[in-house]
């Protein structure tokens, strides 16, 4: 369902702050300062490599899950591939397996950002546009956390942590990146690129179907939802093409990214549900094929998975929402 790059969650204790690489020495936000997770503040400077000739995507939240297997298929079609994410030691992990992906003549280069502060999303900019000349082709925006708890349970720190997390910070790494996307003279004498200039969202099957006992998680996704659906008719006439694509669940590692508060779900029935053989589960690799194509084909919106196609379509027809009816607790796909 998730993706990396945000600090977890809130509602339990402070949690220590170990040091890692990034574009600024920004500060993690209130929200994520109080999780009872492991924040890393952002600190010391990563200087990304001179980008040659070819095109460029930024992948934010791309260590872990679908976020590293978008980059696997950005590297092996021919990109220069940036990846961002906070945790350094995810990231060094995803280096090391997306080298052997990496196509002759091209970069892979990683920074450690935290897309919740709005200085350190400047500064990596910054970072990307001196290391290629303001060239950019994709901007790829996959990182997110969950939160499962019912309206009365969710304080106002879950609320901005959530809100940061899935929708603010992608409006800031949007909002930073854009320039470059529409910078057609900075990619003019570039080799082509294989797909669009795009920005893509890497939404939720939660932006189209509301889920009973995550309202909080569920506004966060249907905002990002909406931010997508503006942006589309306003940057089409630019030559950037805007896509969501809305995964089901996923057997990936979000739950190190995701909360249970006062629900029947907990990490652990989830993670036995996440290694169970439940038809309907999704792989990171099938998300990110899926991606690839909306990019290629120029799509407007992609609800991954049939079983989540159906209710999509029944949502849309008569209403009727089985994820309304039961919540994602009891739900079998």
């Amino acid at each position: 369902m998730m993706s990396s790059l945000a600090p977890r969650a809130p509602s339990r204790a402070a949690p220590s702050r170990a040091p890692s690489r990034a574009p600024s020495r920004a500060a993690p936000s209130r929200a994520a300062a109080s999780s009872g997770v492991d924040v890393e503040a952002p600190t010391s400077s990563t200087i990304i490599p001179s980008m040659p000739t070819g095109p460029i995507a930024v992948v934010i939240g791309g260590s872990q899950g679908t976020g590293r297997a978008v980059c696997r298929r950005l590297c092996q079609q021919g990109y220069n591939t940036i990846v961002v994410a906070r945790n350094t030691a995810n990231l060094d992990k995803a280096t090391q397996a997306l080298q052997g992906d990496l196509q002759p003549s091209r970069v892979l280069a990683s920074v450690s950002a935290d897309i919740t502060n709005a200085e350190s999303v400047q500064s990596l900019a910054a970072s990307v546009t001196e290391a290629t000349g303001g060239r950019l082709d994709l901007l790829v925006n996959v990182a997110g956390v969950c939160l499962t708890a019912p309206f009365g349970a969710t304080t106002e720190d879950d609320w901005q942590w959530i809100m940061e997390s899935n929708f603010m910070g992608h409006v800031r790494t949007t909002r930073a990146f854009l320039p470059m996307l529409l910078d057609v003279d900075a990619r003019r004498g570039s080799s082509p690129a294989p797909m669009p200039p795009t920005i893509a969202f890497v939404n939720s099957f939660g932006a189209v179907l509301p889920l009973k006992g995550m309202s909080a998680y569920t506004a966060s996704k249907f905002a990002l939802r909406g931010l997508a659906e503006s942006l589309r008719p306003e940057l089409a006439p630019k030559g950037v093409h805007v896509t969501s694509v809305h995964p089901g669940v996923i057997k990936s590692d979000f739950l190190d990214r995701a909360v249970y508060k006062e629900s029947a779900m907990d990490t652990e029935k989830m993670r036995e549900l996440l290694s169970s053989s439940t038809p309907g589960l999704q792989t990171p690799e099938e998300v990110a094929d899926e991606v690839i194509s909306a990019i290629e084909r120029k799509k407007e919106e992609v609800m991954v998975g049939l079983p989540f196609q159906a209710a999509a379509t029944t949502y849309r027809v008569t209403g009727a929402n089985p994820f309304a009816l039961a919540g994602p607790d009891n739900v079998s796909l």
